[in-house]
């Protein structure tokens, strides 16, 4: 029986445990047989490996980790969970049996392509609550309750100017400019005016806002929406986000990133990758009270049609 592509990424990922960006890309395209993927295929699943909680990406976003066995509660849904991270399903399966749990597994993601190199969602469901408490201590796995790392994210808020920085040096690479209005970046000669920049710099992007003359450091995610806030230059008509309570599902305009911490706590509502919709990415599973958490993080408007 062949060995499948999301097999054999989550064994390279398992043995290796930690390595840089370039190696990962270099070996999803070995076992893609090296097929035509394009650098954004990759990217998408670098970022769902990610999100689905596989691996985490360092600091610097140039390498990356392997995570070990997570139990996540999955919110408003009595009791499911998901077993992600880097473990032994086989293994998993009978330590869950041992605890009277249910399992099923299901495609991470609706694009075919990238469902092949990404494992199936495992979904499990124990008789009652304190399974799961037996379970991680059984197994010594790690334990993450969406709903409230999603609030702890609200009240921890990291929308704030701290991280001063140096500013960037304009021998080093072309400057951009994020512009709200279209949401885009667009070269520009000089910093001198506040804004959200970017510059590639060592062959990685750094992100910049420059306030009242002074420099902070920021990510992709988190720059476009900082900037919005302490700009006050909203833009509520491009509608940013935007929230259907009757199907529980949060849309977000696909020209602007998330933070990468919220896009993680989002996927891992439902386990499965967003769906991509024509200008919009779909999140569901988020209930009227976490869209509330998440418009409050983002200090975005709702009423306003956002």
């Amino acid at each position: 029986m062949p060995v499948l592509e999301s097999e054999a990424l989550m064994v390279w990922i398992a043995n290796k445990k930690r390595g840089s960006v370039y190696e990962l890309k270099q070996c999803i395209r070995w076992i893609a047989r090296w097929a035509d993927f394009e650098d954004s295929f990759i990217w998408s699943l670098i970022n769902g490996l990610e999100n689905l909680g596989y691996i985490r990406r360092t600091s610097t976003y140039d390498g990356w980790e392997a995570i070990g066995q997570q139990l996540v509660i999955i919110p408003g849904r009595d009791g499911l969970a998901l077993l992600t991270g880097c473990f032994s399903r086989e293994v998993a399966v009978e330590a869950g049996d041992a605890h009277g749990f249910w399992s099923t597994c299901f495609p991470a993601s609706t694009d075919s392509q990238i469902a092949r190199f990404l494992p199936k969602t495992m979904y499990v469901e124990a008789p009652e609550i304190r399974g799961y408490v037996d379970y991680q201590r059984a197994t010594g796995c790690g334990f993450v309750d969406v709903e409230i790392e999603l609030a702890l994210l609200a009240a921890n808020n990291g929308l704030h100017l701290t991280n001063i920085a140096a500013p960037p040096r304009y021998d080093t690479g072309t400057l951009e400019r994020f512009e709200l209005g279209n949401l885009s970046y667009a070269a520009c000669h000089h910093g001198d005016s506040n804004g959200l920049y970017r510059q590639r710099v060592n062959g990685l992007l750094r992100y910049w806002i420059q306030s009242d003359g002074i420099w902070y450091q920021t990510d992709r995610g988190i720059g476009p929406w900082l900037w919005r806030s302490v700009s006050g230059d909203n833009h509520e008509e491009r509608r940013l986000v935007w929230y259907w309570e009757k199907t529980e599902s949060l849309y977000f305009n696909q020209k602007i990133a998330l933070p990468a911490k919220l896009e993680q706590l989002l996927t891992l509502c439902s386990g499965l990758l967003p769906i991509e919709e024509p200008n919009a990415r779909r999140f569901d599973n988020i209930s009227s009270s976490l869209s509330k958490i998440v418009f409050e993080y983002l200090k975005v408007d709702p009423v306003k049609g956002i």
